[in-house]
């Protein structure tokens, strides 16, 4: 995670309890933690809440649960004093200030598969376009470094685009499940928002529990309004429908001069256009599918002890030379 800036506006009520000092009732009370966090008021406690299940992750447990509520101090006091001793740059998460929600994010291998595979083709077809023209590539890939809003929002995407001259990523790439395809269409208008019109495009993939695979293709837009305002427009489109067949001639355009700004590129790739089609990135999810199925039907001990003969599988470990993560520091 790249480094927060400091210079954030706080608004929320101030507090001055230390979060690692997490009582033993929230220890102790999974009931407590899996409460729905819209229902809690921006309180320490749910600050307190929140550092007890980073804790219980790095140690490698999962959260109780993936929302929570932080006030914009709270928020700052977070990924600020506490950054470092919570290793928050290992922990991927939205914030969305209005709200004060605060999300961890929890993708799947198939998630992380199909975004890679995606960014990889994405690049290559770049770089088969510029060698074409006999030119450098002028974008470079910027993985989930913080896209952040003049307003305090904080949000983490899969991929970006970045022109080496540019201020903002030209394309933010979002990848998520059935049950997040609300949430992607929130977190694509609130992106470009941020972006002020310089992030072009958020594409947006959509793996369905029905084997369908959408795509939405995320523009900046400006209202009629006078004087006008930033909006997001929209384009969704199948690529896979739900007896896993791929949609004809369904494919993902992405102009160049949209890639990156029109007057940082050569003359010759400023009409150019990378396609990928349906084949191709359905190729790609079939891939993180078939790698999900694979994962999930292994026999792992079976499998350790055929390629780990040195370890075998029911060795013991030795004891922590620290009771609890944030001992380490005292035990050094």
């Amino acid at each position: 995670m790249e480094k927060i800036s400091q210079e954030r506006k706080m608004t929320g009520p101030r507090t001055d309890a230390d979060p690692l000092r997490v009582v033993a009732a929230h220890r102790d009370s999974h009931s407590e933690c899996s409460r729905d966090a819209f229902d809690l008021k921006t309180t320490t406690s749910e600050l307190q809440i929140l550092v007890h299940q980073l804790e219980r992750w790095l140690k490698g447990r999962k959260p109780d649960r993936l929302r929570y509520r932080l006030s914009p101090q709270d928020f700052t006091k977070l990924t600020g004093e506490y950054e470092e001793k919570l290793s928050l740059e290992t922990v991927r998460y939205d914030y969305y200030s209005d709200t004060h929600e605060f999300v961890l994010l929890m993708p799947t291998l198939k998630h992380e598969v199909v975004h890679i595979g995606l960014s990889r083709l994405l690049l290559e077809k770049t770089d088969h376009l510029c060698d074409t023209h006999s030119v450098g590539r002028p974008v470079e890939p910027a993985g989930r470094t913080d896209i952040e809003s003049e307003q305090g929002d904080v949000f983490q995407p899969d991929e970006q685009i970045w022109c080496r001259t540019a201020e903002r990523p030209g394309l933010v790439l979002l990848v998520g499940s059935s049950h997040e395809v609300k949430e992607l269409r929130r977190k694509a208008f609130r992106i470009i928002q941020a972006g002020k019109g310089q992030i072009r495009l958020v594409v947006t993939v959509k793996l369905l529990q029905d084997s369908r695979v959408d795509l939405t293709v995320w523009r900046p837009s400006l209202t009629s309004d006078d004087p006008p305002k930033l909006t997001a427009k929209h384009v969704n489109q199948g690529m896979r429908n739900t007896n896993g067949e791929l949609v004809p001639g369904a494919q993902l355009e992405i102009p160049m001069a949209e890639l990156a700004p029109p007057k940082s590129l050569p003359d010759s790739l400023r009409s150019e256009t990378i396609i990928i089609t349906a084949e191709e990135l359905c190729g790609i999810v079939k891939h993180a599918e078939d790698l999900e199925k694979h994962r999930e039907d292994l026999d792992k001990g079976k499998v350790a002890e055929e390629l780990y003969e040195d370890f075998p599988t029911d060795i013991e470990c030795a004891s922590s030379p620290a009771s609890s993560f944030f001992d380490f520091d005292r035990a050094e």
